[in-house]
């Protein structure tokens, strides 16, 4: 996998989409482009299903951002008194990044 090459920005979002009698599902970029589609046609996935993997997929973004955070946050590990003295301020504002992540993760 090519690390230098960036991927779409986000943050991205989930759209159901009338298509024929059936819907498709789009995880959809903040510009409007469509970057997966997802339908029942040869699947024997629930729409609750494809909504949940949509939804995970839509995170990424919102993921990727949380886990930087908490690397720039947090320092290397160490046994030192000063870590430990430290570590609560280190880890501030981790939480909040890290849980509207997963929040969205989970599509709520």
């Amino acid at each position: 996998m090519n690390t230098n090459t960036p991927h779409t920005p986000g943050p991205w979002h989930v759209e159901w989409v009338p298509w024929g009698k059936e819907r498709d599902l789009k995880v959809v970029a903040k510009d409007g482009g469509v970057l997966l589609t997802m339908n029942r046609t040869g699947y024997l996935l629930s729409e609750a299903v494809m909504e949940s993997n949509a939804q995970l997929l839509a995170a990424a973004p919102d993921l990727l951002a949380a886990l930087e955070a908490i690397t720039r946050r947090v320092p290397i590990l160490s046994s030192t008194e000063d870590y430990r003295a430290g570590q609560e301020h280190a880890l501030e504002g981790c939480r909040e990044v890290v849980l509207a992540a997963i929040a969205k993760a989970e599509g709520r």
